[in-house]
């Protein structure tokens, strides 16, 4: 994600996802858990927790929370 707009909707892409196999993985996991049910919040906390020990190490990228309702 690379912008938002003012009601928190995102408005542009991050080119780099198309080819990152990270981010496809994390593309493919948060579309499965949503077609689920589960709701954004708990797709982004499974996501974080799940990619952790990446984001130790300096890989994290600080996507920012969308607003809260």
């Amino acid at each position: 994600m690379a912008r938002r707009n003012d009601a928190g909707d995102v408005v542009e892409w991050e080119p780099h996802g198309l080819d990152c196999a990270v981010c496809l993985d994390v593309a493919r996991d948060a579309q499965q858990m949503y077609s689920s049910g589960a709701s954004v919040r708990d797709i982004r906390s499974a996501i974080e927790k799940k990619w952790a020990s990446a984001a130790a190490h300096g890989t994290h990228t600080p996507t920012p929370l969308p607003p809260r309702p």
